[in-house]
């Protein structure tokens, strides 16, 4: 992935729930032939992405106030993405499942990647007795992600969602993933996930 990003003069790189745009600046930064857009529901968090921006003298990047799972009401065509990227989002959203559908949508069909960052936990919660974070993990989910992910009648996945709902979920989008346990993050599981063109011709 990061060797396309660095040889494609035309890369095109979307971050999801973008906050104040720290990951999206970083790739604008690291990769400077790109074009990378973030998106997210806080106008306030949009205004300081901006300014985030501005601040690096980086051109390469915009922000948006949009929601994921709408992501066409903002004009995002159709498989044009090369990097969809979504940290410890997804289990946030009111309407994930339509977000993932939105990813497929959006990704170059066969070679645009989407990277999900989450949580590396498991779904049940038997499952995680042996977490030494899992009390922690709950709390926090409890008291924050799974309000967010409330409103407006949604599901609540909280953060402790787990690989096997998430990849589940991911799957049933359209998407194929592999999951990626990287040395220097202990916390976090990384999905690589594809849009097979089947998926784009079946939807």
């Amino acid at each position: 992935v990061v060797s396309t990003l660095r040889a494609d003069n035309d890369v095109r790189i979307l971050d999801i729930g973008c906050g104040e745009g720290t990951a999206a600046c970083l790739m604008a930064q690291a990769f400077p032939n790109s074009r990378v857009v973030g998106v997210d529901a806080g106008a306030a968090s949009v205004e300081a992405a901006a300014e985030k921006a501005k601040r690096h003298g980086l051109t390469n990047v915009e922000f948006f106030v949009g929601d994921a799972a709408a992501l066409d009401q903002n004009s995002v065509p159709s498989d044009c993405f090369d990097l969809i990227t979504a940290f410890d989002v997804i289990h946030d959203l009111s309407n994930p499942t339509a977000a993932l559908r939105e990813v497929c949508r959006a990704l170059r069909p066969d070679t645009g990647t989407f990277a999900m960052v989450d949580i590396r936990a498991h779904t049940h919660p038997h499952d995680n007795l042996g977490h030494s974070f899992a009390p922690f993990l709950y709390a926090v989910s409890l008291m924050h992600c799974m309000p967010q992910g409330l409103r407006d009648g949604g599901p609540g996945l909280g953060m402790m969602w787990g690989r096997e709902q998430a990849l589940e979920m991911v799957e049933a989008a359209g998407l194929r993933a592999k999951v990626l346990e990287l040395g220097f993050d202990t916390f976090n599981d990384c999905y690589l996930c594809r849009c097979p063109s089947s998926s784009v011709a079946g939807t």
